[in-house]
């Protein structure tokens, strides 16, 4: 493997570590929101846990980033003959920094305010990111990189659906204008076709066979990230908004776990739900 995509192997896990630990004060925001608007505790017992989740998710991302260093001990034997390219170094070892949360929590002063925070990062973003988790685990090889791949697989599955069933509350109770707020969130999130995994840019020169690698550890390529966001995370968050819509926004169809279920197989260089 180039010392260019051992640096990319370090920095995509790097920057998922970053969502994840992002992800830890969303849920603890969220949890506080939903307090304020009276949901039902088992929803907010769900986001506490979440963000337990979370903190897990971005221990195991940090972890990575570490391993893959390009100074660590454990790979630093792939470059013994490649000292004109390479000088290898101590590894470093990745952990989170201050966060920027600033002088309080960022509450929702409406329903609707939450409701749009709620279908951006919950309903699209915790579906979006099931699917995308369950392509790297495709071509995953690394038997501990699969294994952190299936934990977040999973516990990423039941986030999505508390985020459906969160918005199918918060419909009951704020009515129609809290329906509108998520289908207008969700449609200008398809209209833009935002990647909810910021990835490093690639290279134009990255090889077929730093490529491979970089997918035998967990990460593939800015093209197939986009092409499962948009063409397989897109047609599922759009199914379950379907499912809102079909009541008139009166109350959403349950789930059912459903999100847990979707199998992978490879057609035309693209994993599509069987």
């Amino acid at each position: 493997m180039s010392r260019q995509a051992h640096i990319r192997l370090r920095d995509a896990w790097l920057i998922q570590a970053r969502g994840e630990h992002a992800s830890v004060a969303s849920f603890a925001n969220h949890a506080l929101e939903l307090m304020k608007f009276g949901a039902p505790a088992a929803l907010i017992e769900g986001a506490l846990i979440a963000g337990q989740d979370e903190i897990r998710h971005a221990q195991a991302c940090f972890a990575f980033a570490s391993r893959f260093d390009p100074g660590c001990c454990t790979l630093r034997h792939q470059y013994s003959e490649n000292q004109n390219l390479y000088k290898a170094a101590e590894g470093k070892t990745y952990a989170p920094t201050d966060f920027p949360i600033g002088s309080s929590a960022d509450i929702a002063e409406t329903m609707e305010g939450m409701a749009g925070r709620l279908s951006g990062e919950g309903c699209y973003g915790e579906t979006i990111g099931t699917v995308l988790a369950a392509r790297q685990y495709f071509t995953a090889k690394d038997p501990q990189v699969k294994e952190e791949l299936r934990i977040i697989i999973k516990e990423e599955t039941n986030h999505a659906k508390l985020a459906w069933d969160t918005a199918r509350w918060a419909i009951q109770k704020g009515g129609r204008k809290v329906f509108n707020t998520i289908r207008g969130r969700l449609e200008n999130l398809f209209a833009r076709g935002k990647l909810i995994a910021k990835e490093v840019n690639e290279e134009d020169n990255m090889s077929e066979e730093d490529a491979k690698y970089l997918e035998h550890f967990g990460i593939v390529s800015h093209k197939d990230f986009r092409a499962t966001e948009t063409k397989i995370g897109g047609q599922m968050v759009r199914k379950l908004l379907v499912n809102l819509e079909a009541v008139g926004g009166a109350e959403c169809v349950e789930t059912k776990g459903k999100i847990a279920k979707v199998k992978y197989s490879r057609v035309e260089g693209l994993y599509v739900s069987s």
